[in-house]
Order: C-alpha cells, then sequence, then structure tokens
C-alpha cells in the first residue's frame, strides 16, 4: 500500500496531497519597526513590500 505513516496508520495519497497542499512556499517581511508579515507565496510580491517599507524578506521552510 503507498501512503503515509501518521501514528502507527497508513494514510492515503489523498491524505499527502493536502498535506502538500498546506506546505506550499511562504515567505515572510519583517519590517523595520520590527512588525512581521507572514502570507506572501512568492518572493516577488516579499521583495517588493520590503523594498516598499524598508524591511527584509524571507522564506519560511517547512520541517
Amino acid at each position: 500500500m503507498f501512503g503515509i505513516e501518521v501514528d502507527g496508520s497508513v494514510e492515503p495519497p489523498s491524505f499527502i496531497n493536502s498535506l502538500q497542499v498546506a506546505l506550499k512556499e511562504t515567505w515572510a517581511v519583517l519590517y523595520a519597526h520590527g512588525g512581521v508579515i507572514a502570507e506572501f507565496d512568492n518572493e516577488q510580491d516579499a521583495r517588493e513590500e520590503a523594498e516598499r517599507w524598508t524591511g527584509v524578506c524571507f522564506r519560511l521552510d517547512a520541517c
């Protein structure tokens, strides 16, 4: 059977697909005043926001 083991049970491929969607690429912006927004789904949007507000952008990695 193809799947992923979670807590001793093997989950079907549909579970894996939903997990992949949940783990999409996410970018965040750290603003000069200390605020953080982590709602960007691509580097270009995050970079533009960071440049506009004198912040830095970075990619959030799922482990």
